[in-house]
């Protein structure tokens, strides 16, 4: 019986451990996804803290559909996802600067010149 529960209990981490992964990979897309959307939404200088609150938000509706967290919980996701954006933004602000659709238009030409099926 006991080896049993301990068998169960095994199968039961590795199924645990596989779904927390894949809600961070899927909250990592979507953390990528919202950051992208609110450099769009907002192209002109000083917006910076208006999309990160944006995309903070959206990060969170995002988890929220997906774990139930209490007021603890919420707290920490909303302070470790907040310095996630920071970071993301700030190495993408290094490779790219701070006209970021701006470069991607630019890639977009590129490729479309390379490229003739690319519009």
């Amino acid at each position: 019986m006991q080896v049993a529960v301990a068998l169960l209990l095994a199968v039961l981490q590795r199924i645990l451990r596989r779904v927390a992964q894949q809600l961070w990979d899927e909250l990592w897309a979507e953390l990528f996804k919202v950051i992208a959307q609110a450099e769009l939404e907002w192209q002109e200088a000083g917006q910076g803290s208006v999309k990160k609150e944006w995309a903070l938000a959206r990060a969170m509706e995002f988890l929220e559909k997906r774990v139930r967290l209490n007021v603890v919980q919420r707290q920490i996701a909303r302070f470790v996802i907040s310095k996630v954006i920071d970071a993301v933004v700030a190495s993408i602000n290094a490779e790219l600067g701070h006209d970021w659709t701006g470069k991607a238009k630019e890639f977009q030409k590129k490729l479309a010149d390379l490229l003739p099926f690319v519009q």
